[in-house]
This record gives structure tokens, sequence and C-alpha cells, in this order.
């Protein structure tokens, strides 16, 4: 069977004080050929504490007019399909977001941050990049400074699949791990900017050093 890749990426709001209340704002999906096919915006259900604007550039104004989540979880599963290969940086977090179904909704995925990760001899560990590292490195796209946005991640994302991934472009994809391997990173850490706390809200999930909202922490393979 063969696969059709599929890029999605979805933007949260915060619906409480906790780094897991999360609720759906945006979503874009974005086909193999790197067209965007569906950018929805998302009233969530739920009274919005924050729009995390500094993260992911959201606001009020950005928000109106959004349609209910259960609509847009269903317009998001009627474009997919079981030969669907998920795209992405972490598509695990956005399947579950869209509560999307192996075998129904798609057949695999693959993560990207898995493609470029690599074996870094000075540190004698395993370096796994941001997607936003990767598109300054590798892409040659300056994120410095921005919010993320789900349109500009899906796309990225499927740019990366293209160009990057699969039996031809192992060439290329050896020379984009030794620029990762030897770039500084000098991308902005907007939520250590922020001292891991945005409205009040915490944003500090894989900092279990310094989150203090009481839910369980994650790290950094989640």
């Amino acid at each position: 069977m063969a696969l059709r890749p599929i890029s999605i990426d979805i933007e949260c709001v915060a619906t409480g004080r906790g780094h897991d209340d999360r609720s759906i704002a945006t979503i874009a999906v974005v086909d193999e050929s790197g067209r965007l096919v569906l950018q929805l915006v998302v009233q969530p259900h739920l009274p919005i504490v924050s729009y995390l604007t500094p993260l992911t550039g959201l606001t009020a104004e950005r928000l109106r007019g959004g349609i209910p989540e259960a609509e847009a979880v269903a317009r998001v599963q009627a474009l997919l399909a079981p030969n669907v290969l998920l795209v992405g940086q972490n598509p695990q977090s956005d399947a579950s977001w869209l509560r999307l179904q192996q075998g129904v909704h798609y057949h695999s995925m693959l993560d990207l941050a898995d493609v470029f990760a690599q074996f870094n001899p000075k540190y004698q560990n395993t370096s796994r990049y941001s997607l936003h590292h990767v598109m300054r490195v590798v892409l040659g796209v300056e994120t410095q400074g921005e919010h993320h946005t789900a349109e500009q991640d899906a796309l990225l994302s499927m740019q990366l699949y293209r160009e990057y991934v699969g039996p031809a472009n192992q060439s290329r994809l050896a020379d984009a791990k030794k620029k990762l391997l030897y770039a500084r990173n000098t991308g902005t850490n907007i939520a250590k900017n922020l001292g891991y706390v945005c409205d009040g809200v915490c944003m500090a999930a894989f900092r279990p050093d310094i989150c203090r909202c009481g839910q369980p922490t994650k790290s950094s393979s989640e």
C-alpha cells in the first residue's frame, strides 16, 4: 500500500493554569504536494484563561468566528484515510488532540525529530532538535523572535519531509545533519524568556525542576 504523507499542526490556548490545561485554537493540514488544504479556527468549549500570545500569536480577534471543536475535528478526520502517513514534529500529540485512530485515520507516523536526531560525539549523547531550529539551519527560514503558527509549522514540516526523507534524499539528509551538529542555536526560547509562565499559566511541561503547577511533567521524547 502506497502511503500518502499528510502534515497536521495545531496551536492551543490555555483553559487553566496548568501546563496541560489547553484547548485547540487553530489547525492546519498540508498534503503531500505541500499545499495547505485545510486551515481552521476553533472556538474552545472552555473559558480561555490565556491566548499564550507570545508563543502562539493568537488573540481574541484571531479566534472570533471560530467553529466548534467537534466540527473542526470531524473536518480533519474527513480528509484522512488508512493509507495516510502523519508527518510532523511529535505527530502523536496532534493525533491525540484530534482523536485520530490508527488504521482508520492513518497508517503510521513519521516524527521529524527522529529523522534529524543524531549522536553528538562532543557530548556523547543523542542530539534532538526543535522544529524551528531545523527550519533555521536546514531550510534557512529565520523564525527568531516569532511565535509559532499552525500553518507555518505544517507547511515547513512537509517541506522537510519532501526534501530530506526517503532513499533518494539520504545524501542531503547527511549534509543537513552535519550542519545541525555544528550550528549554534541562536533561536529564541520564548517560554524560557517568559520564565515558563505566561499570564499566570505554567509552560514548564518539560521542566520538572521549574514546574510548580502540580501536573505531571514530560520527557523531551514525548
